[in-house]
């Protein structure tokens, strides 16, 4: 569908026997969290590190609400509007999309700017870039 691998996977829970939203939080990693706490999160799950960034990186396909990432590109800090590391034109164009993000909480933008329908390898290399949030 997107350009990826095919492997068939079976439907249903495999970690509970119910399904609650409340759990949902403790269970997966926050943008607010460093690498070493998201790590710490998927090992403590059984996870390798290796079949983490192939989970993540499976993420890179579809949007995220503008609420998870509006810190990084609206009133950053004391001394910068922005994040830094962000590249200007990503801050610029998340800035346009996510203007009314505080009104409508729907709001979202592509996690993959440039290739939002597809599964490339092109995303790591544009977050090395500055081109991630």
């Amino acid at each position: 569908m997107v350009g990826g691998p095919y492997y068939p996977v079976r439907l249903g829970r495999k970690d509970s026997l119910v399904s609650d939203s409340s759990r949902v939080g403790a269970s997966l990693p926050t943008p607010a969290m460093t690498m070493d706490q998201i790590i710490d999160k998927f090992t403590s799950k059984s996870f390798t590190i290796r079949e983490m960034v192939a989970l993540t990186g499976a993420h890179t396909i579809g949007f995220t609400h503008c609420k998870e990432f509006s810190n990084r590109i609206f009133n950053f800090s004391k001394t910068s509007e922005v994040d830094p590391t962000l590249h200007p034109k990503l801050v610029a164009g998340l800035r346009k999309v996510c203007q009314n993000y505080t009104t409508d909480p729907s709001m979202a933008a592509f996690n993959d700017v440039r290739s939002p329908g597809n599964l490339t390898m092109l995303i790591s290399k544009m977050c090395l870039k500055g081109w991630g949030y």
